[in-house]
């Protein structure tokens, strides 16, 4: 599944499949789920935990924290 921010701060859970997550502007809480995922956080300040699964993590601009 896509699953994608806006230009705001978003709080934004995947689901239990593999999952493109896209934070995008704002200081986002990015989750993954259970499936192999990725997610990208963008601009901002972001927290990006991957969950169970393979994942992927990219944190972009901004002071991020990224928990795989």
């Amino acid at each position: 599944m896509i699953i994608n921010g806006g230009p705001k701060s978003d709080n934004l859970i995947g689901t239990n499949g593999a999952d493109f997550i896209f934070g995008k502007g704002g200081n986002d809480t990015l989750k993954g789920g259970k499936g192999n995922d990725s997610i990208e956080g963008g601009q901002g300040n972001d927290f990006l935990e991957g969950g169970k699964g393979r994942d992927i993590l990219k944190g972009g601009q901004g002071h991020d924290t990224l928990d795989g």
